[in-house]
């Protein structure tokens, strides 16, 4: 039952179901199709390991999900350092070498499940470039534009296969991960300051009007969320997280909010709001004022400008661990059919997707459709 089913799953998802995906991003991509009929789209990117952490595991996933409304898992290559099979072999090996030669040269013509010998944290970037040297002819789709995390393996990869020859891949920063470095940059500003005082005589660090940590979630938070709002325009992006600043720099005596948004700012919404509790120490802004003109510098916003998220690779290796728990090992053949089937399943929801693999496999369902 679990052969037909990982077999009917990889055929469905290599059939017109695939077409039809391919079609959806390329009606929403803002860029024509060429006259061979390939359309350039922006995708989202990441990997996902069997293990927590991706430095020892024998198992990775490399995902490929579209941008557009709603977005769906275009293609995603798995990659194995272990084969069951060769492992098991290695017990005939001691007793008798010749049959272990010929059964392991049989094993690898039909097909062993290693397919990676690099390191773990390698396999994303292995997967993407087999993923991206296929769009074309698989789906008519050339993937010109990515977003992914902070890391830069994926684009070193791209750039030295060069799956599109002459074609620039364009790498933009997923907005979650870029966020994040404002955070960072704060902690960082405030470690520099341990023991130290600032112009005021006193720590960065403390309480009310200091750089305490709930204050750096806080800044962390507005600035994500002013890339957010204005992701298709840089000057607008920029002065929305300048905005942030000038908000907290601000008192009742002296405000300064003429970049804030009247449909967000207390001070606008609430005409009694206390800003005591709310205004950072002149000395502290002082002090974080190089982060926000680094974070908020052109050349720093434009690594996100009409860039988005890798939430729906994110979400769709939920679904696939939750088919292939990692709380316990899987063969690559495992991982394999959960990674389909959850393809399936987030594309088009359980009761369409089960329903058409149960017709595939012969079994025909008394639920009503």
């Amino acid at each position: 039952m679990m052969a037909c089913v990982a077999a009917n799953v990889v055929g469905m998802k290599r059939t017109g179901m695939t077409t039809v995906l391919a079609d959806e991003a390329a009606e929403q991509s803002s860029e024509p199709f060429d006259r061979v009929g390939v359309t350039n789209i922006k995708v989202s990117v990441d990997g996902t390991w069997l293990t927590r952490r991706g430095h020892s595991s024998l198992q990775g996933i490399a995902t490929v999900c579209s941008t557009s409304d709603p977005p769906k898992v275009l293609d995603f290559e798995c990659l194995s350092r272990h084969c069951t099979t060769c492992s098991g072999l290695l017990e005939i090996r001691e007793h008798n070498p010749e049959m272990y030669e010929q059964l392991l040269e049989e094993h690898i013509q039909s097909g062993c499940e290693a397919n990676h010998r690099g390191s773990s944290g390698g396999m994303e970037a292995a997967g993407i470039v087999e993923v991206f040297r296929r769009s074309e002819v698989k789906h008519l789709l050339r993937y010109t534009t990515y977003i992914g995390d902070g890391t830069a393996n994926n684009e070193r990869a791209l750039r030295d296969a060069q799956p599109y020859q002459d074609i620039t891949i364009k790498r933009l920063q997923c907005i979650n991960h870029f966020s994040k470095r404002m955070r960072t940059a704060l902690e960082t500003l405030k470690k520099k300051y341990k023991g130290d005082t600032l112009e005021d005589h006193k720590p960065i660090g403390g309480r009310s009007g200091r750089l305490t940590d709930d204050k750096i979630h806080q800044l962390t938070v507005y600035y994500g969320s002013a890339i957010r709002s204005h992701v298709n325009d840089l000057e607008s992006m920029k002065a929305a997280c300048w905005a942030t600043f000038h908000h907290y720099n601000s008192t009742r005596e002296n405000p300064n909010h003429d970049y804030c948004d009247p449909t967000k700012c207390h001070i606008y919404r609430y005409k009694s709001f206390d800003t005591s509790k709310h205004t950072m120490a002149p000395a502290v802004m002082k002090a974080i004022r190089p982060v926000y003109e680094k974070m908020c510098s052109d050349n720093t916003l434009s690594k996100v400008v009409d860039g988005g998220t890798t939430n729906p690779n994110e979400s769709y290796h939920s679904c696939i661990w939750s088919l292939c728990p990692k709380t316990q090992f899987h063969s690559a053949k495992y991982v394999q059919a959960a990674a389909s089937l959850a393809a399936l399943i987030y594309n088009d929801g359980y009761q369409l997707s089960i329903m058409e693999l149960l017709e595939k496999c012969g079994i025909k369902s008394k639920t009503p459709a």
